[in-house]
């Protein structure tokens, strides 16, 4: 029983990061608003084998989560994967796509005139709260 309270109060000071990174995240760029996370993966599943050393959300997007934004399409994607559709022409126009296809998710457009990805504004945020922290943070060895 005390590890379940253990393991109650970890998730619930990383949902109060995963929250705070959002803030911050919304705050760079208000497309990436988000009002529900879902918690999913083995620890919510209850499938964890050892102690929880990493939780799984699912970021819910406000905008592109407006029925009819978007259509999922698996007609032509690779076994396994998905293409997401949005539907609205004003949408597309805000949000990177390739005929209708949202790409803001993928990596970094190597294009200047297209929106910073949700990872690289995600990761921006990041850094922003570890400075404010002083926290150093490292990604793939670097100290960002």
């Amino acid at each position: 029983m005390q590890d379940d309270a253990i393991n109650r109060e970890i998730e619930m000071k990383v949902r109060a990061v995963v929250n705070e990174v959002l803030f911050y995240t919304k705050k760079k760029d208000v497309r990436f608003k988000s009002s529900e996370i879902i918690s999913v993966g083995s620890y919510k599943e209850k499938t964890k084998i050892i102690a929880p050393d990493e939780f799984d959300f699912l970021v819910v997007i406000d905008e592109l989560s407006k029925p009819g934004a978007i259509s999922v399409v698996k007609d032509d994607a690779p076994p396994g994967f998905t293409y997401i559709e949005v539907n609205d022409k004003k949408m597309t126009a805000k949000w990177w796509c390739v005929d209708k296809r949202l790409r803001q998710f993928q990596y970094p457009s190597k294009f200047s005139n297209v929106p910073k990805s949700f990872s690289a504004t995600m990761l921006s945020s990041i850094a922003e709260i570890s400075k404010r922290q002083n926290v150093k943070l490292y990604i793939d060895n670097n100290c960002i």
